[in-house]
Order: structure tokens, then C-alpha cells, then sequence
């Protein structure tokens, strides 16, 4: 079990920001549109632009890190386990497992290569070479976007380094359960995402910048400044309005708070999936689907790499960690204010997204936790192979069930003292195919429940 203690050193800081981010959604509720209005004159300053897409551009990519380190980590647990067996494949053929590493780096390459292109190329309705988010030309997005790129390869060639020349010979994931942590990152990533694309879509919510009143006004006077639209060409300007007519830009009507559908839900269902009905057709600025926010989904995505050295299973929390972690912080809060900045995003749109993001990453990867656990025990129980010690212990007013493995006792279950407390554990250790008398039983109370229980056991 995932256990508080060892996350007092990011727990203040946790409660603080999500105190932060709830006043914040409660408060920007009733002045969403005063707040877009002041944040977007930010967009006037080229120093505070580049900073925007920057930002932008990073959070596009940043959620998949840790899907790849979690691939990376089940790569090699897979390839430790297989090599403990006799007459493995994989022992004799250890070095094959570069070749999988290579089919990665091709495709992540070209996947990169691709969004290189894309970013220098962009074309969002305006012409080729034009930014129509940030109104601005697509230097700043291929800058941001081979930052990027070089950001991440770094990244991933420390990460492949420590663990094929570092931990690969030692077993050391295979002996400690990372691919758990594996999983708690991969659950939180893709059930979190689920919701927000659920959420999403369902309001249909549009951008500050979309508004009619704003397009119109605000946005084609910034790119008359830009040099991107030409009063003097017929030919600009009518991509301009045209990109409005296609309900692509500029063609939301009126503000809508968070909590308000952007026309009707079934109605809007056919635009769920791409290519299913034209997007003209969607209510104004839907396309967007702007609420909840996911760049600021991304950067909690990327901070659940934190389970990989916090945990029952790990070592002592080193500085390097916490300094990581503490550093994190300022960035998510710079990420939450140019996403407001750039237009693109409500302040209750961020705010939102990190209130639920916070308690979510624990609640996701406390559940991933324990299934992962039942699901190994009653594999390990039909390979016929060692479970570790199943343990009961008795607290003032539970008792948890745990088991060692990897190094820690595990919590799977506590139970409350009542009167069908029996039946509730031999349901309970039925399930992951542990007997009573495998339990190695311990009292730490004074419980008058707890004794009569104890006793009544050790009879058994």
C-alpha cells in the first residue's frame, strides 16, 4: 500500500496546492472572462509569446515520457524473470533485447520527425507557416519543438542507460516490483485521460480567443501587427474569414462557463470521432473542447515518475528526488498561466484540472497497487511458486492483511472489528488462495476483539 509516510516531504506542499487550485476553481468561476481579457495582453510581449508556445509545444509530449519508461521497465523485468528460468531463450539470447530498444527509437525518431515537420508546416486555416493559436509564425513552434526533441532523447538515453548497465545486471527491478510502479503510471495516465477526453467533449467548451467579439477585434489586430494578415490582400484576409465561415476560428457566439454545454450532448455525439460529420456543422467554438485542461493533465502525467522512487519497495528518498520534485512546482504553475495567456484555456479550465489531478494520482495508483498485488499472488498460487509470508496484523481498531514481497509488506485489506469479522477475512484470503495457517499473525493492541480473535485463530 502506498503509505503517507513516505510522502510527508511533498505532502504540504500537495495539500497547499490543492487548496490552491480549489479556492482558485471556486473564485474564477464568476470572473473567468475578466481574467482571459487582462491574461491575453500578455500575448502583446514576443518575450512572454515565445514563453507561451514553448510551454505549449512541450505539453503536447510530455505525458508519453513516462508511458516509455514504464515500457522500458516491463522490458527489462520481463527479460530478468525469463532469465531465471533453465533452458531459457532469453538467457542465451540476452543481447536481443536491444533490437526492441531499436524498433522504439525508429518509431519515437520518426514519430518526432513528423512533428518537426508539422511545426514547420503548420497550416490551421490562415495559410502554410502560420500559427493561428498563438497568431505568430511557426519559428516559435519548431524552435519549441526541437527543444523538445532534445529534451526528451536525453531523457530517455539516461533512462536506458541506468537501466540496461546499472540495474539490468543486479535484477534489481525484477527483485524490487517496479513493473508495479510500472502499471500505477500507465493506469493513471490512461484512466485520467479517458475522463478527460470524456469531459471534454462533452461540454465542447470554446476557447477565449474563438469568441466572436474577441476574433474579430483583438486577434485580427494582433496579426495585422504580426505582418500575418495584410489589410492591403484580399487574399489574407479572406483566409481569415474564411477559417470563421468553416466554424474553425472565431465563431463561437458567446461566453460559456465551465459548467454549460455548448449546445446539445446528443446532438454533439457524431463529432466525438473525426471524419463521422463535419465539424462546420458543430455548435460555434465545440471544437475546442477546452474544459477540463489537459496540458495541465501532462505535467502531473509526467510527475507520476515519482513512483519509481517513492514506495514501501524503494530505497530512502534522496535529495535529488525531492529537489525534482520541488522543482516541478513553478513549472506546473508556468504551464497553468500561459495556457491562459495563449487564449487558449479558462482559468477554471487549469485549475480544475490540477484540483482533480492531485488526489486522483494517489487514489489511481493506490487501487493499480493492490490489484497488481492479487493478480501476482494468485498467479505466483497457480505456478505453484513462493507467495512470501502472508501476515494479519492487529491494530487498536483494524486488522490489515499484508504480504511480503519485494523487500516490504504489502497491505492488500484491513477490516473493521465486527461481528462477521471472520467471515470477512476467509472471504478475503480465499480469493488470493492464502489458508489460515499460512498467516503469520500479529498483535499490536490491546484490543479485547483483537485478543479473543487472535486466540481463536491459533486454534484454527
Amino acid at each position: 500500500m502506498i503509505n503517507f509516510k513516505n510522502y510527508k516531504w511533498i505532502l504540504v506542499p500537495a495539500i497547499l496546492l490543492l487548496v490552491f487550485a480549489s479556492i482558485g476553481f471556486v473564485v474564477s468561476t464568476f470572473y473567468d472572462l475578466e481574467a482571459a481579457e487582462w491574461l491575453g495582453k500578455g500575448m502583446r510581449y514576443q518575450t512572454i509569446k515565445f514563453v507561451v508556445v514553448f510551454y505549449s509545444y512541450i505539453g503536447m509530449t510530455i505525458w508519453s515520457i513516462p508511458l516509455c519508461i514504464a515500457a522500458f521497465i516491463w522490458l527489462e523485468t520481463f527479460y530478468s524473470f525469463k532469465k531465471t528460468k533453465k533452458d531459457s531463450w532469453f538467457k542465451a539470447n540476452s543481447k536481443s533485447i536491444w533490437y526492441v530498444y531499436l524498433l522504439w527509437f525508429v518509431l519515437w525518431a520518426v514519430a518526432n520527425i513528423h512533428l518537426l515537420y508539422k511545426a514547420r508546416f503548420i497550416d490551421q486555416g490562415w495559410g502554410i507557416g502560420i500559427n493561428v493559436d498563438y497568431v505568430t509564425t511557426w519559428v516559435y513552434g519548431f524552435i519549441s519543438r526541437v527543444i523538445a526533441f532534445i529534451s526528451e532523447a536525453t531523457i530517455y538515453m539516461g533512462v536506458i542507460y541506468l537501466l540496461r548497465f546499472k540495474l539490468a545486471k543486479s535484477n534489481f527491478l525484477y527483485n524490487r516490483g517496479y513493473w508495479i510502479d510500472g502499471v500505477k503510471v500507465v493506469s493513471f495516465i490512461v484512466i485520467s485521460y479517458i475522463i478527460l477526453l470524456f469531459i471534454k467533449h462533452s461540454f465542447g467548451r470554446p476557447y477565449y480567443m474563438n469568441l466572436k467579439s474577441v476574433y474579430e477585434t483583438t486577434i485580427l489586430q494582433e496579426a495585422i501587427n504580426e505582418g500575418i494578415i495584410d489589410l492591403n490582400s484580399p487574399e489574407s484576409l479572406a483566409k481569415f474569414y474564411e477559417s470563421q465561415s468553416k466554424n474553425l476560428w472565431g465563431n463561437a457566439e458567446v461566453y460559456l462557463p465551465w459548467y454549460e454545454i455548448n449546445g446539445n450532448w446528443f446532438y454533439n455525439l457524431k463529432f466525438w470521432i473525426p471524419g463521422l460529420a463535419n465539424i462546420a456543422d458543430a455548435p460555434g467554438g465545440w471544437r475546442d473542447i477546452d474544459f477540463p485542461s489537459g496540458h495541465t493533465l501532462a505535467m502531473f502525467c509526467f510527475l507520476s515518475n515519482i513512483f519509481y522512487f517513492v514506495g514501501r519497495n524503494k530505497p530512502k528518498v534522496s535529495k535529488l528526488t525531492k529537489t525534482a520534485t520541488y522543482l516541478w512546482i513553478p513549472h506546473l504553475l508556468i504551464m497553468m498561466t500561459t495556457l491562459c495567456v495563449a487564449r487558449s484555456h479558462w482559468l477554471t479550465d487549469v485549475f480544475f484540472s490540477c484540483m482533480v489531478s492531485i488526489p486522483g494520482m494517489y487514489l489511481i495508483a493506490f487501487k493499480a497497487e493492490k490489484v497488481c498485488l492479487k493478480i501476482n499472488l494468485r498467479w505466483a498460487n497457480k505456478c505453484k511458486e513462493s507467495v512470501g509470508d502472508a501476515n494479519l496484523v492487529f491494530n487498536n481498531k483494524r486488522a490489515f492483511l499484508g504480504i511480503e514481497k519485494y523487500g516490504t509488506i504489502w497491505n492488500l485489506k484491513s477490516f473493521k472489528y465486527s461481528a462477521n469479522f471472520d467471515n470477512k477475512v476467509d472471504k478475503h484470503i480465499k480469493k488470493i488462495k492464502v489458508q489460515k495457517s499460512q498467516l503469520t499473525i500479529s498483535l499490536n493492541t490491546d484490543n479485547d476483539f483483537a485478543k479473543k480473535q487472535i486466540k481463536s485463530l491459533r486454534k484454527e
